[in-house]
């Protein structure tokens, strides 16, 4: 498996970030933004973009807005470590650090930073979980917890009689995946079944996403990166 870092491309020249910046605005993309000192996340939408001093104005989702307090507010209007921005168009997934400039209601005006950072979908970066409430329901099978997820697939362990149950390109419609307290309907493909242990009693199940649903890929892929965050923040 790769390195983590090695799934972000950084993105150095100056035209393709501006072009990139270009597709959040005119696709609409929600926005993603994360405060690392306070922990805060919620979610933006793209209103103008100014391509030569890289000024990014954003509206607050209304959900969002409807879930932020006073002192949410107040440590939007004073982030320490800036604002990170996440948006996905197409097969990629973009990275930004940003300047805060100031506030008004719910619009924030941002500074972009370079590098920006560039995620292949086919190189989603993926989570290994630990949370036992993120489980994968295949099916009729009995509930089972989740090895790993990514904006791709997901895996889970099993034993080695458990793993005679699969075959590649097994399909699984209308699973229930339950992750970040959500309840989701899911396709599954079983994409590869590969031992986990030495002793050959444990085995990895690996199945991948069939039609998900854009918001929901989004989600996972926001996870993953909160969850990388603080390798790739070292080389901004």
């Amino acid at each position: 498996m790769p390195k983590e870092k090695d799934h972000l491309e950084p993105v150095t020249d100056l035209k393709m970030v501006q072009r990139y910046l270009k597709y959040g605005l005119e696709f609409h993309e929600i926005v993603s933004c994360f405060i690392e000192d306070s922990g805060l996340r919620f979610d933006t939408s793209m209103k103008t973009v100014d391509p030569d001093k890289f000024f990014i104005e954003m509206d607050v989702t209304e959900d969002s807005w409807a879930k932020l307090t006073p002192e949410m507010l107040a440590a939007i209007d004073q982030p320490r470590s800036g604002i990170r921005l996440s948006y996905s168009v197409n097969e990629a997934t973009f990275f930004m650090q940003t300047k805060f400039q100031f506030r008004q209601a719910n619009r924030i005006v941002v500074k972009a930073e370079m590098p920006m950072y560039k995620l292949q979908r086919r190189e989603a970066l993926r989570i290994k979980l630990t949370d036992p409430k993120a489980t994968i329901k295949l099916g009729n099978q009995p509930i089972m917890p989740l090895f790993d997820i990514s904006a791709g697939g997901l895996s889970l362990v099993v034993s080695l009689e458990e793993q005679k149950g699969y075959t590649k390109g097994q399909l699984f419609p209308g699973s229930t995946l339950t992750f970040l307290g959500k309840e989701i309907k899911v396709n599954l493909e079983v994409k590869n079944i590969l031992g986990h242990s030495k002793d050959g009693m444990k085995w990895k199940i690996g199945l991948s996403f069939k039609a998900l649903p854009a918001s929901v890929e989004q989600m996972i892929a926001r996870e993953a990166y909160l969850h990388t965050a603080k390798i790739w923040s070292r080389w901004l």
